[in-house]
């Protein structure tokens, strides 16, 4: 992690592993969520970007892997990679970056919840 003014550099690199990550299942993430906290702790501002296989249905949303019809984006980390991407966010006193493991796309449980 760097940071620059309001710009935050987060780089993930896949070592170790023989395959892309997330693996398995499509429905896989890597969630990745940059916040800015003020000198009190507060949060003033975060942004998320998610990292997988993003599959869509028919109708061009997104779908379960077994109602996908083709790959939307590939997001994933190949082996031996680095994923680099920059965050903006409001100037700030602290920097917390969160890397989290989804087993399941959020997005689609939710869809499949509602019906």
């Amino acid at each position: 992690v760097t940071s620059k003014g309001t710009e935050v550099t987060v780089a993930l690199t896949n070592t170790g592993a023989g395959h892309a990550v997330p693996a398995g299942i499509p429905g896989r993430r890597i969630v990745v969520t940059v916040k800015a906290l003020d000198a009190s702790g507060a949060e003033v501002g975060s942004e998320t970007r998610e990292l997988g296989r993003f599959l869509v249905g028919a109708d061009g949303k997104p779908a379960p892997f077994w109602r996908a019809v083709k790959v939307a984006s590939d997001t994933r980390i190949q082996p031996g990679a680095t994923w680099k991407e920059a965050f903006t966010l409001p100037a700030a006193k602290t920097i917390e970056v969160d890397v989290t493991h989804e087993y399941a796309d959020q997005n689609i449980l939710m869809v499949r919840a509602r019906k």
